[in-house]
């Protein structure tokens, strides 16, 4: 289950130093569950994705592969995300 303060935090478009502050102690934690889904299989990446700045979906991202956080095989959803980060990396992103 997502933790819903993070949510929300990811999903200010303009970010407060109190949201931001939120979202670096949270997914900073070693023991903050990242790969955590919602009821559609949405993950926190998937909705740094829809809504935050780049900045925070390239720290989520650097954050799972400290972690060696990876795709679950068959998670098409997952799978689209990690060549978006490829994507991201190569300064596509508009």
């Amino acid at each position: 289950m997502l933790d819903k303060e993070l949510v929300e935090a990811l999903k200010i478009s303009t970010y407060p130093h109190e949201s931001l502050q939120l979202i670096l102690t949270k997914i900073s934690d070693k023991k903050f569950d990242l790969s955590a889904t919602d009821s559609k299989g949405n993950t926190y990446l998937h909705i740094a994705c829809q809504y935050a700045p780049e900045p925070v979906v390239k720290l989520l991202i650097n954050e799972m592969k400290n972690r060696k956080i990876k795709p679950e095989k068959g998670s098409d959803k997952t799978e689209n995300l990690y060549a978006f980060s490829s994507f991201l990396k190569k300064g596509k992103r508009h």
